[in-house]
This record gives C-alpha cells, structure tokens and sequence, in this order.
C-alpha cells in the first residue's frame, strides 16, 4: 500500500541552504565568490598598498643616506641650515687643549662652581665627546649619556653639567634634543642596524669660536723623526760622496749634508 507523507526525515542532499550566521551570507555564495577569483576592487588595494610600501622604502634609504647613519645608532638628523651656522674645529688636539686652557681660566672655574663640576670631570667629559666626534668637523657626537658616563668614569648627571659648561664655554653645541622616534624614524633605525628602537639621544657638535682660535696657543707638537727611506738615502749618499780632500769641492764631513747625516743617526 503506498503510504503519502507531507514531508520527509532525510531530504534530498542540496536542498537545504545554510546561512552563514556571521557575514550573512550563504556558503553557497562564498564558494561561488571565491571560485570567480579576486574582484577588481581587492585588485586596486593590493596595489595601492605595494605602491605605498615601496615608496616607503626608498623614502627610509633616502633618509638614511642623506643623514649620514653610521654605528649601532640611529641618529636625529640635523637640518642643512644648522649645519651650516655651525663652525667646525680646528682639530681634535687643539680643541681639547683648548677646552682645557678655557676650563682653567677664572671663567671656567667660575662656570664649574657654578654648574656643580670640578673642573676634571668637565674636562674628561670633554675627551670623551672628542673621541666620539667626526674628524674633520668635529661634529656627529650621537653617544648616549650613558654611554658618554661610562666612558669618562662619571656619573649621567655629570655629563649634563659638564655639557653646561662646554655650551657656555661656546666650546660646544646641542644640534638636535633626544627624544622618541616617529614610526617612520623607527622603520628607518631598524633597516639602519636591523633592531628595533625607540629613543635617539642628542646630537652634539663640538666647535672652536674664533675668540679660542685666536687667543689661545697652540698645543707644542714633537716634530716626527725622519722615517726610514729618509734615513736610508742619506746613508747612501754618504757612502757613495767621493773621498777626495774637502779643498776639491767634495762634500766633506762638515759639508751641510755631512752635518744633516750626523743628525740623522744621533
């Protein structure tokens, strides 16, 4: 006997549509969407967002040409005009002698007491921005304080005081104050040195004013001894000058190339 219901327990399979409870859409369509590939409008955001990366990477190779980054550092770039309102040094040995003729005058004792610095951390300090200075310019001190303390034997807070006195001093300037770093500056330390951070220190320049050029000797410089091909040809000519009597126009033992051989070896 055939039995007719209204309805069925088991229903044909792909007769039921399942909704998707989260995007609102059936799992129907979404397979059907992603069968058809990738839309016009995923198409432009990927390429805007390859556009944009890769402008950002030659903005940070610029920017880290343009400033000069060296070390294990990223460093603040300083703007064209600082630099150029910046006088350089006149050398490393001459600018710490002259720091130290100017810490020991009555204006740099005075300047000491009262920054709280005697006048042997200030001038250790000092060294210690030399050794880290550019060359040539004197410029690009980018150290830490910390880094600054340890290395002079002082504590941070003597490395600002002593920064005090070279700045009033006009022996020193600060181009650019330590701070965070922007995102950018941050992507641009990591592909400088290829770890993440966050702080810049200061950037310093170390000068010499004309009034120190002009007023302040000199440091003594031992004259170099001749080096050994110098030593060398005046052996030579030595040896080989001929051994006739001094009347005869021979260079003799008295002779100026005679007594510049004698001073050679003695």
């Amino acid at each position: 006997m055939q039995v007719l219901s209204q309805g069925s327990s088991h229903p044909e399979p792909g007769t039921t549509v399942h909704k998707n409870s989260t995007f609102g859409a059936s799992d129907t369509d979404a397979a059907a969407k992603s069968a058809a590939g990738p839309t016009t409008e995923d198409t432009d955001a990927w390429a805007v967002a390859v556009r944009e990366a890769t402008e950002n990477v030659a903005r940070i190779e610029a920017l880290n040409a343009e400033s000069g980054q060296r070390g294990n550092s990223w460093a603040l770039p300083v703007a064209t005009g600082k630099y150029a309102r910046t006088p350089i040094w006149t050398s490393r040995a001459q600018w710490q002698h002259q720091v130290r003729t100017l810490l020991n005058s009555p204006t740099g004792t005075e300047l000491c007491k009262t920054h709280t610095v005697s006048t042997e951390a200030a001038f250790a300090v000092a060294v210690t921005h030399a050794s880290l200075a550019e060359g040539k310019t004197g410029r690009g001190v980018t150290a830490s304080r910390e880094r600054i303390a340890n290395r002079a034997g002082v504590s941070v807070t003597v490395v600002k005081r002593a920064r005090r006195v070279l700045g009033a001093l006009g022996m020193a300037v600060e181009q650019e104050r330590g701070r965070y770093l922007t995102t950018f500056e941050s992507m641009a330390a990591e592909a400088h040195h290829g770890h993440r951070q966050f702080r810049a220190a200061s950037v310093w320049a170390l000068i010499s004013p004309r009034t120190a050029v002009t007023t302040i000797t000199a440091p003594f410089t031992k004259s170099r001894k001749p080096s050994r091909a110098t030593l060398r040809t005046a052996a030579h000519r030595a040896r080989t000058a001929p051994r006739t009597s001094p009347h005869t126009g021979g260079r003799g033992p008295l002779s100026p190339l005679g007594d510049l051989f004698f001073n050679l070896l003695f």
